[in-house]
């Protein structure tokens, strides 16, 4: 119960935040289900958004797998209902005023406002996604010209994700599946696996070597800084220790 009290605040509060629709707020949504509750991880929301994306419907439909994979049915309900709902009820009650002012200068100037900071809002969570599912350099190249075809051309964005899916398949792009890192079959794949690997092995002992190097200074420094403590403890001594024979036998 406790879990789906959770979903229905945290789907209400984002249905009255999604200007634009609900991956206006993945960004959100996603910060909520994986870091905040720990639901999932960042490679499962990003598999579920794109099986909401490749069924037919709404892209209210994440939203309905979220509370699937959360608390079954009840949950899937309950996200839905949440993230519908207020929005709803919203549009309902202020509907009219709206349309009553909708010769208003005011109302345009909001309406101007609200273009841009939607589109923003879509970047960000293209953004998110990118960053939870590629893993590979080809990946992210294959983000990058998919977005370049996408904006310059007309080509229908079916060939791209048969596209896709055929590379993924033949294993020439790496990416995160819904149990962690997926090893693709082919070669190519467990080659630049090995290289990305071996970078970074390369650049934690460039930086181990680096921190020795600072820690073997700041010993030397210590070292020194005691030498000259000791020295200058038993210069103070020595002459204290005179000092009191002198005076003693004067």
């Amino acid at each position: 119960m406790d879990v789906l009290r959770q979903l229905a605040l945290d789907f209400s509060v984002l249905s009255l935040l999604a200007v634009g629709g609900a991956p206006t707020v993945f960004p959100e949504m996603q910060r909520n289900v994986v870091e905040v509750h720990g639901w999932m991880s960042a490679a499962q929301f990003a598999d579920l958004y794109a099986i909401a994306q490749a069924s037919p419907g709404p892209n209210i439909l994440v939203v309905c797998l979220i509370g699937w994979k959360v608390a079954g049915l009840a949950g899937a309900l309950t996200a839905t209902l949440a993230m519908v709902g207020p929005s709803c009820v919203l549009t309902c009650l202020v509907a009219g005023a709206w349309e009553r002012f909708r010769e208003a200068r005011w109302r345009e100037v909001v309406q101007l406002g609200v273009a841009p900071l939607t589109v923003g809002l879509m970047l960000s969570s293209g953004y998110l996604l990118t960053r939870s599912a590629d893993e590979s350099l080809a990946a992210y190249a294959l983000t990058a010209g998919t977005v370049a075809v996408l904006m310059l051309t007309r080509v229908n964005p079916l060939w791209l994700i048969g596209a896709g899916a055929l590379l993924g398949l033949t294993g020439y792009i790496c990416i995160r599946g819904v149990g962690g890192d997926v090893d693709a079959p082919s070669a190519f794949c467990r080659i630049e696996q090995g290289v990305n690997e071996a970078v970074y092995l390369e650049h934690f002992a460039t930086t181990g070597a680096r921190r020795a190097a600072r820690l073997d200074r700041v010993k030397k420094i210590g070292q020194h800084a005691a030498v000259r403590v000791v020295g200058e403890v038993h210069r103070v001594g020595a002459a204290a220790t005179a000092a009191f024979f002198t005076e003693f036998f004067a």
